[in-house]
């Protein structure tokens, strides 16, 4: 008989990937503080190179990733994308004011 899965349950293989997933991203980011730590001394490279060539690098598996799985970036929540909140984010107006002198 087959194993019927719902959406919102998760089986224990998934579950130990997403622990292994997680365990090796932390892994990989304390790796790169210390990359960018040793190399610091012997090279003229700014830390900001460092940090977007991370990023950068971190970008491309991701999409690779998901292009191979056919999986495309589909937002649920595009209110959060708006500018028009009601909880107030510290530095944006949502409004603009006048400056009063």
């Amino acid at each position: 008989m087959a194993r019927i899965h719902l959406p919102g349950q998760h089986t224990t293989r998934q579950s130990f990937l997403g622990w292994i997933a997680v365990f090796c991203s932390a892994f990989c980011l304390y790796l790169a503080t210390a990359i960018i730590r040793w190399a610091a001394p012997r090279t003229d490279i700014a830390t900001s190179y460092f940090v977007f060539a991370r990023f950068l690098l971190g970008f491309i598996v991701v999409s690779s990733s998901m292009l191979i799985r056919k999986e495309f970036f589909k937002p649920g929540k595009t209110t959060i994308l708006s500018m028009n909140h009601s909880v107030p984010v510290p530095g944006i107006s949502p409004r603009p004011t006048a400056i009063k002198e």
